[in-house]
């Protein structure tokens, strides 16, 4: 059994980027744990029960580092990095979902590389993989570098499991578009095979 960490800059990132993925760890009776690092304001979402809304998956534990966006661009990297240890030690995950580089926002650069620094010392033995998560930001970004962009080299089948996350979706988020753009994404990423994939890249592995 593995013990899951996805890190998720923006409150939803996490259903956005890997929904499917933890749902189908979820199924392999893996632990799935969630780190909020920036929540959402009230009124930026139609769905005010979180609890409910996490129990569709469900994760057996959710953290949060109680900041909203424009505070954690005011953060040096050392104090994210203080306050996102302080979870890592706590869970002991052997598996880490880290979001996207290839983003506009800043805070998704400030989050990676904290969050990196954790995951990746010899501090944290018990981490054994770390995935680079591919977020709908990142898809249509035109503010990055050509080494920024985002090439999956893991490629996870979601065919069982992309309607419930579609399902999740809904709970929260007022912009019916983004239900599109979930299907488009994971069909672009299976067109070869015919599959709905969630994509990633693989950063470390032991």
């Amino acid at each position: 059994m593995n013990n899951i960490l996805v890190i998720s800059a923006n409150q939803y990132d996490e259903t956005y980027s890997c929904g499917g993925t933890l749902l189908k760890h979820k199924f392999n009776n893996d632990k799935i744990n969630l780190l909020i690092c920036a929540e959402l304001k009230e009124g930026q979402t139609n769905f005010s029960d979180m609890e409910k809304l996490y129990s569709m998956y469900p994760f057996d534990s959710i953290s949060s580092l109680g900041l909203q966006s424009e505070e954690i661009d005011k953060f040096k990297i050392n104090s994210l990095k203080s306050k996102i240890s302080k979870v890592i030690n706590k869970i002991k995950p052997n598996i880490v979902y880290l979001p996207s580089r290839d983003n506009s926002y800043s805070i998704y650069d400030k989050i990676f590389e904290a969050s990196y620094d954790c995951a990746k010392t010899f501090e944290y033995p018990f981490v054994k993989k770390i995935y680079m998560m591919e977020t709908l930001k990142s898809i249509d970004s035109i503010n990055v570098t050509i080494d920024d962009k985002f090439i999956p080299n893991v490629l996870v089948n979601i065919d069982d499991f992309i309607e419930k996350k579609i399902q999740i979706v809904k709970e929260f988020e007022k912009n019916t578009d983004n239900e599109k753009n979930i299907r488009a994404t994971a069909t672009l990423r299976g067109y070869t095979e015919g599959k709905n994939i969630e994509s990633f890249i693989l950063l470390k592995e032991i």
